[in-house]
């Protein structure tokens, strides 16, 4: 009679030779890290291998997936011998690589604080560079000069304006290459040409952004 095979031994020996393998992989992914207990890395490990074997269960057909998933604690790797082994290994050519434990953490705060004051002051900085701005809408800055210049833009587009409404007929805008009894094509005012067309183009131009800088100084979504 054939020796009944033990499928729940074959099961645990596949499962801690799937991990172990799964360990390895955490551990060449952490080898930057750094560690000043096994518990530590321990959790990290768990982290990880968890998410291999969900990818591992994922790729197997629906009928084979696990109904739940269980993360992987690290209890689990700690109690281990053969997975905490792994851990001790790693532990232990970290230490032998160089620089002591203490002496690292020390570095990596006073790197955090150096990080830290080079942070407040370029705040600082931020906040001098726009004390003289006005917040718009609560996220961006208008320059007040400016704002002073496209008031300045206002102002001269205004009179222009009056000057065609209050005065009529005293100007004649020409588009015809040939020109009118001869006319230069442009803003032609009693006395001569006031304006070419190539002009003409940049005052609509120069209108145009006094709209979109009013619209945005407002606080209003601007339309592109």
């Amino acid at each position: 009679m054939a020796k009944r095979k033990d499928t729940l031994k074959d099961y645990r020996e596949g499962l801690v030779g799937s991990r172990l393998e799964k360990i390895q992989a955490a551990l060449a992914r952490f080898s930057h890290a750094r560690y000043s207990n096994i518990t530590g890395l321990a959790r990290d490990v768990a982290g990880y291998v968890t998410i291999l074997e969900a990818g591992d269960d994922e790729r197997k057909p629906n009928g084979e997936r696990a109904k739940k998933l269980r993360p992987v604690s690290h209890v689990t790797i700690l109690r281990n011998e053969e997975y905490r082994a792994l851990l001790n290994s790693f532990l232990s050519i970290e230490q032998e690589a160089g620089i002591p434990r203490e002496r690292v953490d020390q570095a990596l705060l006073l790197e955090n604080e150096a990080l830290k004051s080079k942070l407040r002051l370029f705040q600082n900085k931020l906040v001098d560079a726009y004390a003289d701005w006005d917040l718009v809408d609560g996220r961006s800055f208008v320059n007040p000069q400016e704002a002073k210049i496209y008031d300045w833009l206002r102002t001269a587009l205004s009179v222009m304006d009056n000057m065609h409404k209050f005065s009529p007929g005293s100007f004649d805008f020409v588009t015809d290459p040939k020109g009118k009894r001869g006319m230069q094509p442009g803003l032609q005012a009693p006395m001569g040409l006031a304006a070419t067309l190539e002009e003409m183009a940049e005052i609509e131009h120069a209108r145009g952004a006094l709209k979109e800088y009013l619209l945005k100084a407002s606080g209003a979504k601007v339309s592109k």
